[in-house]
């Protein structure tokens, strides 16, 4: 590759020099086996597996033949902007579409998976997968990719070092995940107790105090599903129309976003335009995701599938974010949304739920209360975010040999 510079005493190999695709063809109901992954359950630039299906619950297709052992490395062979590698730490089947590698003699244990993280491997196999709707790459073509390779000892090192930082990515990963646990169970307690509460009533939400008010969803939020509007209507500019992937964090953002002609919008979807500090919630595919507008997005239209919440009189703003962000929402949620692959729900099941209303106080406590507590979820988002950029620094340096650990204490 012409951009390849080979350090003094390193030396230039090919991907299957070091690499072996391990091809272990089984019958699945004869292995003894329990577990599958499949591509769903492998992570963006996670090398831990952290989910997997249980072989004979549901079909599985006949794709899936290709036995994998603890240790080996599994990578998504299709998609690969995705940037799907990691280790197996138990035994298993995945489909073929998922590469099972074993490093070969000469290359320093567990060194593979960072190389294939890293930014030029992740580069190649973008730009020689085949296909456009469900891209893919064949292991030849990844067995050409070049790259610089230091001596073993130096490997070890350089092993240790991206482990290390691995490691601390895990360990707050593992922080945030018990916080946010005891975040949901906090604000699970907070919208059945409340706060300094003795005496309480029954309800169709269960027992709640007898202060407080247990109203109609639509008595306290005003809500609007955004409209279907087909993709022949998208404009390179205009207003914007906010999909998923911009209401994917607690604002909203414009990056992604399709754009409708303001002729269009002024005819057929004024009335969907949304307000700065208007609650978006997603009600179809990927649900549970709450997003405030922002003020560069007020004026958009949010997409159908997304529903836009404005509180009523009575309602705190914040307080109504927490209460569709709670476990107690989302229950009611689950015994009314439908369908079978891609679940959702409507105006019509919102119509249907219940809202627990403290008095105006109470809820403005309440939202202090939470507001503590995600404080550190969010420390432990920021930490996760600053290791994973030092750990692709060090990896892309490393690797490349723009920094050189020989003879550094």
């Amino acid at each position: 590759m012409s951009d390849l510079v080979i350090p003094n005493g390193w030396k230039k190999v090919k991907f299957d020099d070091v690499a072996k695709q391990v091809k272990d063809i089984v019958d699945i109901e004869k292995t003894g086996l329990e577990r599958y992954v499949a591509g769903e359950h492998m992570e963006t630039d996670s090398f831990r597996i952290r989910q997997w299906g249980l072989i004979g619950d549901g079909y599985l297709g006949p794709a899936f033949h290709m036995r994998f052992k603890k240790g080996h490395i599994l990578y998504g062979s299709r998609r690969t902007y995705l940037r799907k590698v990691a280790i197996a730490d138990f035994d298993g089947i995945c489909a073929n579409t998922t590469f099972v590698i074993e490093p070969k003699i000469g290359i320093a244990e567990g060194v593979l998976p960072f190389i294939m993280q890293s930014e030029r491997f992740v580069a190649h196999s973008i730009k020689n997968s085949k296909g456009s709707t469900n891209p893919y790459i064949n292991w030849k073509d990844i067995g050409k990719y070049e790259f610089p390779l230091p001596p073993l000892a130096e490997q070890e090192r350089i092993v240790e070092i991206l482990w290390a930082v691995e490691n601390s990515i895990w360990k707050t990963n593992c922080a945030m995940e018990a916080s946010k646990r005891y975040n949901n169970r906090i604000m699970d307690h907070l919208f059945h107790k409340g706060i300094n509460h003795k005496s309480y009533k029954d309800s169709p939400l269960g027992k709640v105090p007898n202060s407080w008010i247990i109203g109609k969803f639509t008595d306290y939020i005003d809500f609007q599903e955004g409209p279907g509007i087909m993709a022949t209507d998208f404009k390179e500019t205009g207003v914007p129309l906010l999909r998923l992937v911009n209401v994917n964090e607690e604002y909203t953002v414009l990056t992604g976003c399709n754009y409708l002609s303001h002729e269009k919008v002024d005819i057929k979807w004024n009335q969907f335009r949304l307000k700065e500090h208007d609650v978006l919630i997603t009600c179809s595919a990927s649900t549970g995701l709450v997003s405030e507008v922002t003020k560069d997005c007020e004026g958009a239209i949010a997409y159908t599938g997304i529903m836009r919440l404005r509180p009523k009189k009575g309602l705190n703003r914040g307080y109504m974010k927490l209460f569709v962000s709670s476990e107690l929402f989302f229950k009611q949620i689950n015994l009314m949304k439908t369908g079978s692959v891609i679940q959702h729900y409507g105006p019509y099941h919102l119509k249907r739920m219940y809202i627990p209303i403290p008095p105006e106080p109470e809820q403005e406590r309440i939202i202090e209360v939470m507001l503590q507590i995600n404080y550190y979820i969010r420390l432990h988002v920021q930490n996760i975010t600053n290791l994973k950029n030092m750990k692709n620094q060090l990896l892309n340096d490393l690797l490349s040999g723009k920094r050189i650990l020989r003879g550094e204490t």
